[in-house]
């Protein structure tokens, strides 16, 4: 099995045909004139932004995907529990099948699975469980947000792929972005990759670097020159198999020779972390991101990693490959931490622009 070779990969690596520029650039045009609109009318209050009366922290991103907002939302919960504090993830749950109002954990018990509540969901239940962190999903996200406040009464509520929902009023809007300006990143959906242009930053409140702080950002950023910024990085951390407690550090992966499974926004940035660990790259299976694996893509798989030391994938499709557990023995699930260059001075913010010092104590 090879690379995708999806619309999403031909723009990030330049290969969009004339053909087939002419065509998507107009609707490019079109997508974002009504993103300009639609945060107009939101400002002069044609459209209104509804509150779920608890605090409301916002992770999102002007770009479709690839940012790294489920490690940063899942950072965020462990960094308010550290303070105090009772946090709630509220998440669209896209890639599930809930219509309503679902609860993937109410954090003492995994209550969907993530054909069910969406794949990012169920990765940040799995993880956040020991900490006892509720993740609810629904597309309504004010319906959503007000049940689960009044279900689980958190102190704050944490709103995953939130920046462009401006209909769940939020008291922080923390933006990431990545430090660099490729073409993909100048234009519109569908030619580009930006779901909003970079004058919308103007309505943000934190924004947070992937990689580390640009010396000059991509276009547009300018706008928001006078924003607190930080910036975070991944690291590599640990390789467990799909069902088991035993942890092994991500460097043994030097010299293995392993077969890449994964379906994500940005597979490469995936890819290129397990070459920085010194891994000898047989092959790869990348789908488009939320992809639901079945039967087949497994026969596949397993066929094309015969020769390979390690099959290796990330959290984020364990949670979906756990059923396959049986075929695919090879399989190694690769964790990364997330580190932030300065987590403390972070939350000090964050909590200062949410809580009164009385409500710090």
């Amino acid at each position: 099995m090879e690379k995708r070779d999806d619309l999403r990969t031909k723009i990030t690596e330049g290969r969009v045909g004339p053909g087939l520029d002419a065509l998507l650039r107009p609707l490019s045009i079109l997508f974002g004139i009504g993103a300009r609109m639609r945060a107009f009318f939101y400002s002069i209050g044609l459209f209104r932004s509804l509150s779920i009366k608890t605090k409301v922290v916002s992770v999102g991103n002007i770009s479709a995907g690839g940012t790294g907002k489920t490690p940063v939302t899942m950072l965020l919960a462990r960094l308010f529990i550290e303070r105090g504090k009772r946090p709630l993830i509220l998440s669209r749950g896209y890639g599930g099948t809930v219509g309503g109002v679902g609860v993937v954990s109410d954090g003492s018990e995994l209550l969907l699975k993530a054909k069910d509540g969406g794949d990012e969901p169920r990765l940040m239940a799995t993880s956040l469980l020991e900490l006892g962190v509720p993740v609810v999903v629904g597309p309504d996200r004010v319906r959503t947000g007000r049940f689960a406040v009044k279900e689980f009464k958190p102190d704050v509520v944490i709103l995953d792929d939130g920046f462009q929902h401006m209909r769940l009023k939020r008291d922080l809007d923390i933006v990431l972005l990545s430090p660099t300006a490729d073409r993909a990143n100048e234009l519109m959906l569908p030619r580009g990759l930006l779901r909003e242009p970079h004058s919308a930053l103007s309505r943000a409140d934190i924004l947070l670097f992937k990689g580390g702080l640009p010396r000059s950002g991509p276009d547009g950023v300018a706008v928001a020159s006078d924003l607190p910024r930080f910036s975070f990085s991944y690291k590599p951390a640990t390789l467990t198999e799909l069902e088991g407690d035993t942890r092994r550090g991500a460097e043994r992966l030097r010299g293995k020779r392993v077969y890449l499974v994964a379906a994500l926004a940005s597979p490469r940035s995936f890819e290129a972390t397990v070459e920085s660990l010194g891994a000898l790259i047989y092959g790869r299976a990348f789908f488009d991101d939320h992809h639901p694996y079945d039967g087949q893509d497994i026969k596949n798989i397993v066929e094309s990693s015969m020769e390979v030391d390690y099959i290796i994938t990330t959290e984020k499709d364990a949670v979906k490959l756990l059923q396959y557990k049986d075929q695919l023995k090879k399989l190694r699930v690769l964790s990364v931490d997330v580190e932030m260059d300065s987590p403390d001075g972070f939350m000090e913010l964050v909590m200062t622009r949410l809580f009164s010092e009385e409500e710090q104590r």
